[in-house]
């Protein structure tokens, strides 16, 4: 009888092509499937919460597979997988689920962390995009709360995208500085692809003094990609968090 297992995944996007399967480039989903395949001598499928861009990183991105009765435990299968899966690939948890649990279909949200930097930083410049002339924060502020009253966001979809809708539910979006680094913080329902990136790189524009902070009502009115501003670097996103029903991964 197989048994529904999640799995908590964190990675450094640089190395790879996205979370999902490619057939000619690395991707998570194939490192992370090659080793369950190795540790268990049996091909493994799994399904993450959602797609990330080459280049990207997570902090928390759960997965979810069927496998038959394990003859280990969670901390053992966590340990066993990280001892074979790259340095830039862990797994942080493994949790027994009930069979209709699923990783993507059951998330109620997902909270993306885009960084940028005001000045060269070495320890930084994998995670965080240095800017220049680093922008102001309150006109982005300003415009960052114009998110908030709109859902369709087909100006930051990326053309001829294969999404069924447009339209997402932003629950939250916040800056955050932390010395010279800058952090901007959204939560919604779902994201297109290339959306939050997207909405970044206008939200710069902004922060120079391209457009003042009403621009991005305009934006969002037009629905239309070539409208916004052009896509920040992948390398300054990291998917945080994705969350679920209450209680069903304490």
């Amino acid at each position: 009888m197989q048994q529904r297992w999640f799995l908590e995944v964190s990675f450094m996007g640089g190395a790879y092509h996205g979370w999902a399967r490619q057939p000619n480039a690395p991707t998570v989903q194939q490192c992370l499937e090659e080793a369950l395949a190795l540790l268990l001598r049996q091909e493994v499928e799994t399904l993450g919460a959602g797609r990330t861009d080459a280049g990207v990183h997570a902090r928390s991105l759960w997965v979810h597979m069927d496998l038959p009765d394990l003859s280990m435990g969670p901390k053992d299968l966590v340990h066993k997988l990280n001892s074979i899966l790259p340095q830039d690939i862990a797994v942080h948890r493994a949790k027994m689920v009930p069979q209709d649990w699923h990783a993507r279909f059951s998330a109620v949200y997902r909270r993306y962390t885009y960084r940028m930097l005001a000045r060269k930083d070495p320890f930084w410049q994998a995670m965080a995009w240095r800017v220049y002339p680093f922008p102001q924060i309150e006109p982005m502020e300003k415009a960052a709360q114009l998110l908030l009253q709109h859902r369709d966001f087909g100006s930051f979809c990326r053309s001829h995208h294969d999404a069924g809708t447009t339209l997402c539910e932003i629950r939250e979006v916040a800056w955050e500085q932390k010395d010279h680094v800058l952090e901007f913080h959204i939560e919604a329902d779902r994201f297109l692809r290339n959306m939050v990136r997207a909405l970044v790189g206008t939200l710069v524009q902004i922060g120079q003094g391209k457009y003042p902070p009403e621009h991005l009502q305009q934006v969002l009115e037009a629905k239309d990609r070539r409208a916004a501003g052009p896509s920040a670097p992948a390398h300054g996103l990291c998917l945080e968090k994705v969350g679920y029903p209450e209680g069903w991964l304490d």
